[in-house]
Order: structure tokens, then C-alpha cells, then sequence
């Protein structure tokens, strides 16, 4: 199989989950609205909805015993399962069973999408690889604001459509990887299969995994409130935001896949950070910079630049996790380096939900955001 289909494949699998996944944030106005919920309850609540992500430890070990392939199979197809229960949920009890079902499997599909790419792919083309995937998070925030503008701010339909994609994209998941769904493990030599090898650098591992948490904060900001912040603060409507997010998605594209040639031109773990820190930096003092502009033009403008400058940094978050970690710990390794995704999900959500509830904005969310943004540069220094 060509790198290149390697990489899609991995692009619409990231892309599907992350539409499933922000969804639900993105369309926070209208579901608070309809069961008469505060902010603060339904940061809560969202936070409370990371709780099975706990298991992904115990479930990436799978994804290096029974392989990428037929654990993707199954993330996929529950998610969609879980998204298409939570459009037809009757209250927010059930909405919230539903989006505990859909945590249990969401945190997978990027140690999946890692570890089919040290299957398949070059490791000199490791970030270009990370880079393609990886603009599925963007793709899936764009059409979270793309679909309610289209289907009149329906929430129940929104959930109901992003259910019918998964489903259409895991048959094609399938069809392409037809052929490799018997391959379970990666083919090692015997310097791969030593005990060495297989034992998990745990140093590093907390180092990684503290390191992705907060450069991962200012993401679950964005991802979490922005829609509310946009809506709310700014008085914009979902269908004004369309043209934006859209513009916004492609530029953060091309940026993103920039950012992956350069750092596998410069090679090594030293691309990779570089291209890294970069990306933090400008992140950290534009969030800081939202919080004194009073012009709601140029607010606006400084937060959707944020989103497309923040994709710099974006493929070496998981590239330095091929480069630095043997194929055959990828899965267990990965398992508990993706926790931070779900740790930022749970206090994004919560903290700032208790921010707006509190001060009725957002901009003190913002400088949090922006001083953890940099303090995640100094723990990425020692990687």
C-alpha cells in the first residue's frame, strides 16, 4: 500500500472521530438551551464525559497485540453507534450515557493512526505522515460549524448526520485495509525484539505525557468553548461562522502539512521540535493578546488565527512519538500518552464552563491558556 493512501486513511479516520467527538461542544448553546442547563453544569458534564477514557491504557495494548487495523474497525464503528444514541437522546442522562460510551473508544484513533504509520510509512516521512492525520482535528472542528449552519442549528440532525458519516467512512476503512487485517504485530528484528526494547522508558513517558497535556490546553480550549464564546460573547450565528471556519481549515492545511515537510527536512527530533516550539510560542502571546483588544473585528480575527498558528506545532506531537519510541511499544506507549487529550477535555471543559458561569467571558480562560501554552515549551525542551 502507497505512504500516500496510507495517510488518507488516516486523515478520515481522525477527521470522522473529531466531528463526532466536538459535536456536542460545538452545538453546547443549543443543547443547554433545550434542557435548560447553565454553562457551568454543562462543563461539568462534558468533563464527567472523559471518565472511560481511563482504559485507554488497558485497550492500546490491544492496538500492538491484534493490530491498528481491527481495532480502528471498532472504534469507528461504536463511536458512530454512540453518536447516532446521543441524537436521539430524550435528556441529558441519556445524552450523557451515550457520550460515555463514545470516550471509551475516541482516545484510540491517534495511537491507531501512530501506529499504522510506523507500519506503512518511511521514517523519514514520520512528520509529513503526522501532519496529513493530524488536520483531521481541524477538518472535524470546521464541519462542526459547517453542518448546524446548514441544517438550521438542528442539533438532534447535526449528531444524526456525523452517525451516518462514521458509518460510510469505517466500510471504507475496511475496503482499503482488506488486506492487511490479519497483521497483528509489527515485523521486528532482533534488536526490536530484545528485552530492552520492549520496556517502556517510563521517564520519558511522564515527560511526553505532561509536555502534551499542556500544550494540548489552549486546543481543548478552542475545541471546547469556542463555539459558546463566538456565539454568546460575539453575537455570531453559526451559518456567519461557515466562511470563516472554513477559510480557516484550509489555511490550517496547508499550514499543518508546511510545518511537517520542514521538520522532516530538517530531521531528526531536532525538526520536530523546532517546528514545535515555534507553534507554542506565537500561540501563547496571541491568546494572551485576545484578552486586551476590546474591537470584537479584531478579537475575533486574533482567535481564528490562533487556530491555523497552533496547527504549526501540531504534527510533532505525535511524531516525536514515532521518532523516539521502538515500533513494537507504540500501542502500550500510546495508551497512556493520550491521556492528556482526555485530562485537557475534563478540565478545559469544567474550569472554563466555571469561568463564563462567573464572569460571563471567556478572556480569563484565554490567559490561562496562553501562560500553560508557555510553560508547555519549557517541559518540551527537555524531551
Amino acid at each position: 500500500m502507497r505512504a500516500s493512501t496510507v495517510m488518507l486513511l488516516c486523515l478520515g479516520m481522525t477527521s470522522v472521530t473529531f466531528v463526532q467527538l466536538v459535536s456536542v461542544n460545538s452545538l453546547a448553546p443549543l443543547i443547554m438551551h433545550e434542557f435548560n442547563i447553565t454553562p457551568y453544569v454543562m462543563g461539568v458534564l462534558m468533563a464527567l464525559w472523559t471518565a472511560p477514557t481511563i482504559l485507554s491504557p488497558l485497550i492500546g495494548k490491544l492496538v500492538d497485540s491484534l493490530g491498528p487495523i481491527k481495532i480502528g474497525v471498532v472504534c469507528l464503528t461504536m463511536m458512530s453507534m454512540a453518536s447516532l444514541a446521543t441524537a436521539y437522546s430524550g435528556n441529558i442522562y441519556a445524552l450523557s450515557a451515550t457520550r460515555l460510551l463514545f470516550a471509551v473508544f475516541m482516545p484510540l484513533v491517534w495511537p491507531i493512526c501512530a501506529k499504522i504509520v510506523s507500519l506503512y510509512v518511511p521514517k523519514e516521512m514520520y512528520s509529513l505522515a503526522t501532519s496529513v492525520y493530524n488536520t483531521g482535528s481541524m477538518i472535524g472542528l470546521t464541519l462542526t460549524f459547517i453542518i448546524p449552519g446548514l441544517l438550521a442549528e438542528n442539533w438532534r440532525l447535526v449528531l444524526t448526520t456525523t452517525a451516518l458519516i462514521g458509518f460510510s467512512y469505517t466500510v471504507t476503512y475496511v475496503y482499503f485495509f482488506r488486506d492487511k487485517w490479519n497483521l497483528s504485530t509489527y515485523k521486528t528484528d532482533s534488536a526490536d525484539n530484545s528485552l530492552k526494547e520492549r520496556s517502556i522508558p517510563y521517564r520519558l513517558l511522564i515527560i511526553m505525557t505532561v509536555s502534551f497535556f499542556l500544550a494540548l490546553y489552549p486546543w481543548g480550549l478552542m475545541v471546547s468553548w469556542t463555539s459558546t464564546f463566538l456565539v454568546r460573547e460575539l453575537n455570531l450565528r453559526y451559518e456567519d461562522l461557515i466562511p470563516h471556519m472554513i477559510l480557516i481549515a484550509t489555511l490550517s492545511f496547508f499550514v499543518e502539512i508546511s510545518s511537517g515537510v520542514i521538520s522532516d527536512k530538517i530531521g531528526g527530533l531536532k525538526g520536530k521540535k523546532i517546528t514545535l516550539i515555534t507553534g507554542l510560542l506565537v500561540t501563547g502571546a496571541l491568546l494572551a493578546f485576545i484578552t486586551v483588544i476590546n474591537d470584537i473585528a479584531l478579537k475575533s480575527t486574533l482567535l481564528f488565527t490562533t487556530f491555523i498558528v497552533y496547527r504549526v506545532s501540531a504534527p510533532s506531537f505525535w511524531s516525536i512519538v514515532n521518532e523516539v519510541i521502538p515500533p513494537v511499544l507504540i500501542g502500550r506507549f500510546s495508551g497512556i500518552y493520550t491521556l492528556a487529550g482526555p485530562a485537557v477535555g475534563l478540565i478545559t471543559s469544567a474550569l472554563n464552563g466555571y469561568i463564563i458561569e462567573v464572569t460571563g467571558s471567556l478572556e480569563i480562560g484565554f490567559l490561562i491558556a496562553s501562560m500553560i501554552t508557555l510553560l508547555s515549551v519549557l517541559m518540551y525542551s527537555k524531551v
